[in-house]
């Protein structure tokens, strides 16, 4: 199992220093701005996305799934080792997150105010990791090509939905609201992306051990 995440690290290894460089620079160009946290947090939600897709379009692209078909290793163990791939790059972009939140923090305020950092953070990761739950299966399903604009309804069509509702009803949250609204998000958090991802990863593994090997 660790043989196989270590292979998918050593793929995306130039791809996550880069994604690590970028981060942060733009927590040091965003450093005077409000913005600046929930620019980190939205590309390290990303960063968990782009892991899967770039792993399994290797894999497809190196025709690599036939390889592991020879060797002493279950599908399911190939797709577990995807979604823990998933996990562990969460882990590492929360680190990242409270790292330069905290820094920004520092810097901008003299302050480091950790339960609303941590709240933040937790809620840009579970943003990234529902959006991996969603997108895997259709990856493992069609190909991480033919889903290329998967994201793009992952994302767009909630944000829509909001955009529409608020524009219908009229509805603006103040910010005690959208504040009291983050917290209960960052409780429900960890049970929702667990949930959601164990479902995920049932119906990847179904699909790919059902899937016809080319």
């Amino acid at each position: 199992m660790w043989g196989l995440i270590l292979k998918d690290l050593y793929t995306v290894r130039k791809s996550l220093a880069y994604t690590a460089v970028i981060v942060a620079v733009f927590g040091v160009v965003y450093s005077g701005s409000s913005a600046a946290f929930g620019v980190v947090g939205a590309m390290a939600s990303m960063m968990v996305i782009s892991v899967s897709s770039t792993t399994i379009s290797y894999d497809e692209f190196y025709h690599w799934d036939r390889y592991a078909a020879a060797l002493p290793i279950s599908r399911g163990r190939v797709v577990a080792a995807k979604y823990l791939l998933i996990l562990l790059m969460a882990a590492a972009a929360m680190l990242l997150c409270l790292a330069m939140g905290g820094l920004l923090g520092w810097l901008l305020a003299g302050e480091v105010q950790w339960g609303e950092l941590l709240a933040s953070a937790g809620a840009s990761l579970a943003v990234g990791l529902l959006g991996a739950a969603v997108v895997v299966p259709l990856y493992y399903r069609f190909g991480v090509q033919q889903c290329r604009f998967a994201l793009v309804a992952v994302y767009g069509i909630p944000a829509l939905a909001v955009v529409l509702w608020v524009r219908v009803t009229g509805f603006a949250p103040t910010e005690a609201q959208l504040e009291a609204l983050l917290q209960g998000l960052a409780l429900a958090a960890p049970v929702i992306c667990l949930a959601a991802l164990g479902i995920s990863w049932g119906i990847s593994t179904r699909v790919y051990q059902k899937k016809e090997l080319k």
